[in-house]
Parts: structure tokens; sequence; C-alpha cells
């Protein structure tokens, strides 16, 4: 059976013998966002993969990170004559010291990127023209707390609560015992 969140609710109290004046309803949100995280962190899975597109800008080597962004998996330049070019992932200690000086100018094709914040990634070298920027990433992945979305996914599931509902409830019921 698959779950919404209103008989997954009930199958958490109903396991733990627990009344909803204990476990209430948004103690059990908790319960269960924490739940759906464990997992999606523990299996990978094509399900929460996206990909974005842009263009990275001459002179700039900022790019905004998608807010729904988790985990990037990859990212890759392409440039106007079709040519592929994979970015690795390094630190930002590392961007500082292979390309000290980088607001002077643009310079080459990049070849790493970073995490700089929550908003932004960094490439270096600076972008020495505009390339078309594929971005593979994790995202935030849809809970079945979710009451608001149209359509709601506590009325219409998840794919974790619609495919693999045994183990959503297991990892609900672990987090609530605290083992």
């Amino acid at each position: 059976m698959a779950y919404t969140l209103t008989n997954l609710q009930d199958d958490i109290r109903n396991f733990t013998e627990v009344s909803s004046s204990v476990l209430s309803s948004s103690v059990l949100n908790t319960l269960i966002k924490n739940a759906e995280n464990k997992i999606y962190r523990a299996i990978d899975t094509d399900q929460n993969v996206f990909y974005a597109t842009s263009n990275a800008i001459v002179g700039n080597r900022y790019v905004t990170i998608p807010s729904d962004l988790r985990a990037i998996r990859y990212v890759q330049f392409k440039d106007s004559a079709g040519n592929q070019f994979y970015l690795e992932q390094r630190d930002t200690s590392f961007m500082a010291e292979y390309y000290s000086t980088p607001d002077t100018q643009a310079v080459d094709i990049p070849k790493y990127y970073a995490n700089w914040d929550e908003e932004f990634w960094v490439v270096a070298p600076t972008p020495d023209k505009t390339y078309e920027i594929t971005l593979a990433y994790d995202k935030e992945p849809e809970t079945i707390t979710d009451t608001t979305s149209t359509p709601p996914p506590a009325t219409n599931g998840t794919y974790l609560s619609n495919k693999y509902q045994d183990l959503l409830l297991y990892a609900c019921l672990v987090n609530a015992y605290g083992t």
C-alpha cells in the first residue's frame, strides 16, 4: 500500500503504540522528514537527479546555484564548436592558490569548480568567452510532509512513499526508537 501522510502517521503511532497526544503531527512530520533525508543520503537514485543549463559569462567566475540543489554530480562546459569539458571539483582554498588573481581578466576555459557559498559556486580560471554550462545535481527530494504544493505530496504520496513504503516506515520507526 502506498502511503499518504495521514496513513503513514497512523501506522507509526500504531507500531509504536503511542497516541497522537504524544506523537503529534508536528513531531511525526519532523521524524518522517528526517527518515526521508536519511534514505536519500544512503541510497543513490536517479529519482532526484536534475539538469540545469545556463551560460558562463565572460570575465565572471561565479555561477548561481539552483535553489533546490542538494549535491552536484557533475559540471560540464560546452564551447560554441560543441566541444565538451567536464570540470573537476576542488576546495576553495585550492582555487585561491591555483588562480590567485581571478578579477584581472578572462583567461581560458574553466577547469575547476568549487562551492563558494550557499548561493554561488566558483570556476577557475575565469571564462574567456561564453560557455554553455550543464549542471547535473541531486535536488532536494520531495517530502510527504509537504501539504502546500499542488498537488500536495501529503495526499498523493511521493516516489519514496509510493514505491518504498516499507523502507520509509522502517526508517521512521528507527528514528522514533532512536536506534
